[in-house]
């Protein structure tokens, strides 16, 4: 008992005396010349206190834990058959829970599929269409151009 009230005496002096070193760390008057160096000794500071610390705390004694008792041992291997099969229960009912849910999403994406294909051939259907109307357009413009080129033909001969 006496080694823990020592330790706990020796980490509050060491964090007094860390705390000290950082008030005067903040002094503007301590450091005139070295004021880039007091941000570095603050650290420096609390990692030398905080190693103190964790010294003092690894020399303190373990705590001791007492055996737990047989009847509680007894308890948990009666309840351990009860427990196993509500485990098996609810292995049985995520696998199940997880076939349905592939089956869902496979008729999703069936019905994604066939949206898709719908799509494609409506869209094949208007390209051809489009080309279809741009070929005939194309042949009624050089149809005109001929006809132009032989009516100017016919008013130059005359």
């Amino acid at each position: 008992m006496k080694q823990s009230v020592t330790t706990q005496i020796i980490v509050n002096h060491i964090f007094r005396l860390a705390l000290k070193v950082v008030r005067i760390t903040n002094d503007p008057h301590f450091f005139k010349y070295y004021r880039e160096s007091t941000t570095m000794n603050k650290l420096i500071a609390t990692l030398v206190a905080g190693l103190f610390a964790s010294v003092a705390f690894a020399q303190a004694p373990a705590p001791v834990t007492s055996p737990a008792p047989a009847a509680v041992k007894a308890e948990v291997k009666a309840s351990a058959p009860a427990t196993v099969k509500a485990e098996v229960k609810a292995e049985k009912s995520v696998a199940k829970a997880e076939k349905s849910e592939t089956k869902v999403d496979a008729k999703a994406d069936a019905s994604a599929a066939k949206v898709d294909a719908k799509a494609d051939a409506s869209k094949e259907k208007a390209h051809a269409k489009a080309e279809h109307k741009k070929a005939k357009a194309h042949a009624n413009t050089t149809e005109k151009k001929a006809e132009a080129a032989a009516d100017v033909k016919a008013s130059t001969a005359k």
